[in-house]
């Protein structure tokens, strides 16, 4: 892989040389980096044009945040699959009255991550004749990972390394940045023009477009983020291109579209049994009373729950069980 360390140079640091022929450009700013004429190791234009690409729209992190949420339980989230909102959403039915959005809502450590995860796997197996692009904001994140342009960026770059009709349309806008311009950077506007144009055109394969944790970015950032997303979605219905957006976050702060499917997770029976099944697996002593208790005190959320059953498997091994009921009864309490 040393040819494809001196073809690149994406920041700070020595220049980078092309021993091959053509002519070339070595930039030690930060910002990208190319050399368009080094064809070396068997590597056509082609490829490297969008690998091009594809390193203009990633950042460090671009996927992190999905990849470090905790997969559900064992026989619990399922639920989801089974509920008038996402049938109509999977299926498109009844479009006229949600545009193709289904907007999953919770109160803080509801587990509406886990949930995303959970659908956005569901997608990968079941939905393999369609092209699934997934983003998950993270408020502890490097920036990129908490704002529009992050999301916007990497929505982008899975649907151009997935899709060639994507990619053959994207490459005029790509090239005309012109590379050879120190410290260019996409912006928001562009990147959302560019989609948007996309849903105007049919696409080789329906598309599902995943969007977690919107609540982690601003508010003001929230609202456009869910502007544009009524606006992909009712280009998508006007030029019936088929196009699917679940998206996630938290009640506050109080935004919406004018069409969209809800489904709030605290309020469904199958949560309140995910605890349960969650409670029964993860005590290590069991006990109806104290998972009833537990239960009772949640309100729903899970990652109380999980927090919890932690704690008291913990004084269970350290002989303090009996302590630790008694503070089941007085002091725990949620604190989300």
């Amino acid at each position: 892989m040393e040819w494809f360390w001196s073809f690149y140079n994406f920041g700070s640091g020595f220049s980078n040389a092309n021993t091959g022929p053509g002519a070339q450009y070595n930039n030690n700013a930060g910002g990208p980096q190319y050399n368009y004429n080094y064809y070396g190791c068997g590597a056509s234009p082609s490829k490297l044009t969008r690998t091009e690409c594809l390193r203009s729209l990633s950042f460090s992190n671009i996927d992190a945040r999905r990849q470090d949420i905790a997969a559900v339980h064992p026989n619990t989230g399922d639920w989801i699959f089974q509920t008038t909102e996402f049938r109509r959403w999977r299926d498109r039915t009844h479009l006229s009255d949600h545009n193709g959005v289904l907007w999953i809502k919770g109160h803080p450590g509801t587990g509406k991550s886990t949930l995303m995860k959970h659908i956005w796997g569901y997608c990968q197996q079941e939905f393999r004749d369609r092209t699934i692009a997934a983003y998950f904001f993270h408020a502890r994140g490097d920036s990129l990972e908490k704002t529009p342009l992050g999301m916007l960026r990497s929505l982008v770059s899975q649907l151009v390394d997935n899709e060639e009709p994507t990619y053959e349309r994207f490459l005029p806008l790509f090239r005309q940045k012109n590379p050879l311009h120190q410290n260019w950077e996409w912006r928001d506007s562009e990147l959302m023009d560019f989609l948007v144009s996309e849903m105007q055109v049919q696409q080789r394969k329906p598309i599902v477009l995943l969007i977690d944790a919107l609540d982690e970015c601003s508010d003001s950032q929230a609202r456009d983020v869910v502007k544009f997303l009524e606006r992909l979605s009712i280009t998508c219905l006007r030029h019936e291109v088929n196009v699917c957006i679940c998206l996630s976050s938290r009640h506050y702060p109080h935004i919406s579209m004018a069409k969209c499917q809800e489904r709030v997770v605290e309020n469904r029976n199958g949560h309140d049994m995910d605890i349960d099944i969650y409670l029964y697996d993860n005590l290590t002593k069991s006990n109806p009373y104290i998972e009833k208790l537990i239960f009772n005190k949640a309100s729903g959320i899970f990652l109380w729950v999980v927090l919890v059953v932690a704690m008291l498997n913990k004084a269970y091994d350290e002989g303090k069980i009996e302590a630790m009921e008694q503070k089941c009864h007085t002091d725990i309490c949620p604190q989300f």
